[in-house]
């Protein structure tokens, strides 16, 4: 007789060891779901800055204009990532 991993069969031990199995498999799903998700916008992040930097080199403007631009960019930035990482710690 195998261990059947439906809770429906009404046993204590069945159910106890869908709610682990449950548990464990979400949990880890969660947790390398938000590290993909962490990593992808680790990664847009670094690219968005490159280009931007690179894009500023070549652009003839004021230092005004660079330093508002900047600061829309950081400021952007920053609130972005703190939504993201909302979402990946709910």
């Amino acid at each position: 007789m195998f261990l059947s991993f439906s809770p429906v069969l009404g046993n204590s031990w069945d159910v106890f060891v869908y709610s682990l199995f449950q548990e464990r498999v979400y949990g880890l799903f969660e947790q390398v779901c938000g590290m993909f998700i962490l990593f992808c916008f680790m990664t847009t992040l670094t690219l968005f800055f490159v280009l931007n930097i690179r894009l500023l080199r070549h652009v003839r403007s004021t230092s005004t204009q660079n330093c508002i631009l900047r600061m829309t960019l950081g400021v952007s930035s920053i609130l972005f990532f703190r939504k993201l990482l909302g979402m990946v710690l709910r």
